[in-house]
């Protein structure tokens, strides 16, 4: 226990003192420039049809004072943007006018709802309800009048997978775009004490890379950067009762067994306002059947593969679980844990309770869920409580606790603290932040040396120099069954540094020195991983391409053999190599985008050649293709392999409401190959119909494909608002 202080205390000092430096008044936030603007109700609600004609525009709320972000920080924007901003009881409303002197090269390729629209013209709009500059809401469009949105976790931190329900709609016309957003009260939690909103406007200029926004601070538009919009009071929520019954019809064969089943899968969400700003869940007989499924991944280190939760019923206010800024090995809560076996197999949720929502400064969530049995693991209750609590303007400690596992039937626990201090007005531009965490887990035949404890300081910034270090410290036993520990009896310490020089001139936008230093010690000080990484630069040009260079030596030390591949196998022992790696990106103004990654170098005691590329086009608004090969050619004492994971995805979208998404996969490793292809039709927001085709297929050395399972899944949902 001596030794941990010890370690802890190398990294604990250096937080106390940045916490100790600076007084609670200091920290305070200017608010964006002191940007605001006062709403009036209006009675008249706009139709959302991407055309700014209605009577109610003319009494809106109005401004155009943007600034650019990129490139020239706070230059004039090269096009002038209206926005336009009303309520009534019922709505938040925000027409833009994107004026244009060259519509005609606009761009507009998505036509697909909820698909990426980085590659066009877009609008986005920040809410932030609570005034906390933390957290808060983000609404995309583009000129197809395509939406996106998104839930800001951390000020600088957009979980994308996160949908409501809003309304949008945008057209072409003459001089520019424009476009009209309908955000109902309904959808967002808010504090009704509070007649001010966080709020702000950005636009993107694609074939210029030009972003533009009303507020913004270092080069970034988020809610600790917004303005304000005031006067919002009386609105109407309802009962703030939505009902979503949805069925899904699954026919499923495999054909090695020749076996046909078939089942209708009833499941219900049902969500609850039992204020503004607190909401319940009650979800019944989940099902996951029309979500996105993963990339495949084959990897070759030693520890598991973090995959992102694409889930509607985790994803929502999922910011109020956030914990600290763990972001992979020592995440206290992990919501993919449940619903899914250790083999990755959907395990069925029978119930979940969900109730999220913020009381004056504190941050509430409790997660409930009665997961259904799998094999060798009964029927199990899992629970995830959080708190955390607003300190001053940009700061916040709190508190964790899980209990349940759902791949065991043995008891677990975990309880956790965390602080985060953040200050945007001290040092200039720039943002200064220091964290700190602890946990500690409780299970069933393991015995002490159950803790795991954290600290980081850092300087962030868009132009200029930027700096973080991090101290982590993982225990043997530690074990969040409802968490994500891929590493665990290490030291941790790792430091990383960039300066972003930003020339003047036509073709370079920025060019970015950096290099990043990591320590993986076992925790009785034995050296397992060093890491050594020099970016001599990284380069974007004004166009929006990218390229960088890294070169890389690493040490590893491995405490027992590895299989990295069948019958290739890595002996125990130390090993040093290095490697070189390449990667560019193109920009996705063009028809044609493409990123890639050339990595050669040592590995093991032999080497590795590694080529990872995508290829995408986007031939019109209807149809997106894009090609994948991620390859490894590994050649060890031990024997020689191919890693192999190649992809293929085509979006056809018939408009804006109907779409079909296909994506082929296949692996060498496995030998086999998948289908995912949904037919998705979308008639307005809040209600969807989904035919869903999995494919599998074993491939053999010869080349001969075997079909080995076809499930077809047809399903419906539909949102009751009261």
């Amino acid at each position: 226990m001596l030794k941990f202080v010890s370690k802890a205390n190398i990294a604990a000092t250096a937080v106390i003192a940045i916490l100790t430096a600076t007084s609670p008044g200091m920290a305070e936030h200017a608010a964006a420039e002191g940007k605001s603007v006062n709403l009036v109700r209006n009675g008249s609600a706009p139709k959302i049809d991407g055309v700014l004609d209605d009577p109610a525009w003319k009494e809106a709320a109005h401004f155009n004072d943007f600034h650019q972000v990129d490139p020239v920080y706070h230059g004039e924007p090269t096009e002038r943007t209206e926005v336009y901003v009303l309520f009534d009881d019922d709505a938040l409303y925000i027409g833009v006018h994107a004026f244009d002197s060259e519509p005609d090269k606009i761009r507009a390729t998505q036509l697909a709802q909820n698909k990426s629209i980085r590659a066009d013209d877009m609008i986005q709009v920040i809410l932030d309800p609570f005034l906390n500059r933390r957290t808060g809401y983000s609404f995309f469009i583009n000129p197809n009048g395509i939406r996106r949105e998104g839930l800001y976790e951390k000020p600088y931190q957009m979980n994308r997978d996160w949908t409501g329900i809003w309304y949008g709609d945008a057209r072409i016309v003459e001089d520019g775009w424009t476009a009209e957003i309908k955000i109902p009260f309904k959808t967002i939690n808010f504090d009704t004490s509070l007649d001010e909103w966080g709020f702000s406007v950005s636009r993107k200029i694609k074939r210029k890379e030009e972003r533009v926004s009303w507020t913004s601070h270092n080069r970034q538009s988020d809610p600790s950067s917004a303005g304000v919009i005031s006067g919002i009071n009386g609105v109407d929520q309802g009962l703030g009762l939505d009902i979503i019954p949805s069925v899904a019809l699954k026919g499923d064969y495999r054909n090695d067994t020749d076996d046909f089943g078939f089942e209708a899968v009833p499941s219900m969400d049902i969500f609850y306002k039992l204020t503004p700003s607190f909401t319940t869940v009650l979800t019944l007989n989940t099902d996951f059947s029309a979500t996105d499924v993963d990339d495949r991944v084959v990897d070759l280190s030693r520890f598991s593969v973090f995959f992102p939760e694409k889930r509607g019923f985790f994803l929502q206010d999922s910011d109020i679980f956030a914990f600290s800024n763990i972001e992979e090995n020592g995440l206290p809560f992990f919501s993919r844990k449940i619903g899914l076996s250790e083999d990755g197999e959907a395990v069925d949720i029978r119930a979940g309770l969900k109730a999220t929502g913020r009381i004056g400064r504190w941050n509430l969530g409790i997660l409930d869920v009665l997961q259904g049995e799998q094999p060798g693991v009964d029927q199990s209750n899992l629970l995830v409580a959080r708190a955390s609590a607003n300190i001053s303007k940009e700061s916040n400690a709190g508190f964790i606790l899980t209990s349940g596992d759902p791949q065991s039937d043995s008891d677990n626990m975990l309880v956790g603290t965390d602080v985060t201090w953040r200050n945007t007005s001290l040092v200039g531009n720039k943002a200064l932040e220091a964290t700190a965490w602890y946990q500690m887990t409780e299970t069933d035949g393991l015995d002490g040396d159950n803790q795991a404890i954290g600290a980081s300081i850092g300087l962030f910034a868009k132009t200029g120099f930027a700096s973080n270090f991090s101290y982590r410290h993982i225990e043997d036993n530690f074990n969040p069954a409802l968490g994500f520990v891929n590493r665990t009896g290490i030291d941790q310490f790792s430091l990383w540094s960039l300066y972003t020089i930003r020339p003047h001139g036509s073709l370079i936008r920025y060019v970015r020195p950096s290099f990043f230093f990591e320590d993986v010690t076992s925790t009785d000080d034995e050296l397992l991983t060093r890491f050594r990484s020099i970016q001599p630069f990284e380069i974007e040009t004004q166009a929006g391409d990218k390229v960088r260079l890294r070169i890389k030596r690493i040490k590893e030390r491995l405490r027992y053999d590895y299989e990295i591949s069948d019958g290739v196998v890595i002996p125990t022992g130390s090993y040093v190599f290095n490697r070189q790696e390449l990667w560019f990106e193109t920009t996705t103004s063009r028809l044609v985008s493409a990123t890639g990654t050339i990595s050669i170098g040592d590995f093991f005691g032999g080497h590795q050649t590694a080529l990872a590329a995508d290829v995408q086009w986007r031939a019109n608004r209807h149809l997106f293709l894009a090609a994948g090969l991620d390859h490894k050619d590994v050649k060890l004492p031990g024997g020689d392999f191919i890693s192999r994971v190649a992809s293929l995805r085509a979006d056809v979208a018939i408009n804006s409401k109907w779409a079909v998404l296909s994506l082929v996969q296949y692996d060498n490793f496995s030998d086999t190959a998948s289908l995912n292809s949904r037919l998705r039709w979308t008639p307005e927001p809040g209600k969807e119909v989904f035919l869903v085709v999995n494919y599998g297929a074993d491939i053999d050395e010869e080349g001969t494909v075997r079909s080995r399972e076809t499930e077809l899944v047809l399903k419906m949902s539909h949102t009751f608002r009261f």
